[in-house]
């Protein structure tokens, strides 16, 4: 029975702009709430900023960054203030991230003079690096062993155990035939790639997927986009995904067993570059 989990992840990025004169500004409206991410994100953005700025005053913008799960060389940027002049740093990096540990930032922006009112657009952007892992039970048996199953209908007692670890993207594989495999024969493995988030995978690079195949089950025939590395199989192109597409790459195996039941794991693993781009809007106005 096939046992699958999906972790699933999250990250709250908040945008507060807080008014330099209290006095002023302090009555304004807040706007609140989600810009982007889902359920599938391993982040997602929300903002919360005074609904309305006003010329020739200082704001202090506050992220907040929390995930759900372990993180690396995560990066948030504001990429785009609009007519806010930053006056600090408003590119932040993380080296790791701490499941469920707020990250606070705070960047300071100036609005000058304007010419007429209008609504600014402030465009934020956050990236990562994601990890994902797919392990699957793979069972050969050799011809007489099979045969003395299939008349005793015991095959499908043979554990068929599989683990999967994914964010918005997944590496995940499958087989042309049912499991427990019969020796002898070619069967051929199915590797689909999907971004199933908001967000754009920016680059499973080349190097950074590698398949752990089990020796006394399988011998390897081919496999389209991956090269023998050290033992196991490394993907050898580079792939970006925007969101909803797939891709597949195919392998093809001969099954050996030296043993009449030979039962190992196979593992796809890897990293990925995962970006959300957002956006949240601020009115300004000019001091009458």
């Amino acid at each position: 029975m096939e046992k699958r989990i999906i972790a699933l992840f999250g990250v709250v990025a908040a945008a507060v702009f807080i008014a330099g004169c209290v006095g002023q500004e302090g009555q304004l409206a807040f706007f609140t709430g989600e810009i982007a991410g889902g359920e599938k994100e391993e982040i997602s953005l929300s903002a919360e900023h005074i609904e309305t700025a006003r010329e020739n005053k200082d704001f202090t913008l506050t992220l907040l960054l929390k995930p759900k799960v372990d993180l690396q060389d995560a990066k948030v940027d504001v990429y785009d203030s609009c007519l806010f002049v930053n006056t600090t740093q408003q590119v932040f990096f993380f080296p790791k991230l701490k499941a469920n540990r707020t990250e606070i930032m705070k960047a300071k922006y100036r609005l000058g003079a304007i010419d007429f009112e209008q609504e600014c657009e402030l465009k934020i952007r956050a990236e990562y690096t994601g990890n994902f892992s797919s392990v699957q039970t793979v069972t050969v048996l050799q011809e007489e062993e099979f045969e003395r199953r299939d008349k005793e209908n015991s095959l499908g007692e043979i554990p068929k155990t599989k683990f999967t670890r994914a964010g918005p993207f997944l590496a995940d594989f499958s087989f042309s035939k049912s499991l427990p495999f019969r020796e002898g024969g070619n069967i051929s493995m199915f590797i689909d790639y999907k971004n199933n988030g908001k967000g754009l995978v920016g680059k499973v690079s080349e190097g950074s997927v590698l398949i752990d195949y089990p020796k006394n089950a399988l011998q390897l025939v081919r496999c389209d986009d991956y090269s023998p590395v050290t033992g196991v199989l490394g993907l050898n192109v580079d792939i970006g995904l925007t969101r909803g597409a797939t891709k597949k790459s195919t392998c093809l195996f001969t099954t050996v067993a030296k043993t009449p039941i030979v039962s190992e794991p196979l593992r796809l693993s890897g990293s990925y570059r995962y970006r959300i781009d957002s956006s949240t809007k601020v009115k300004v106005e000019q001091v009458r």
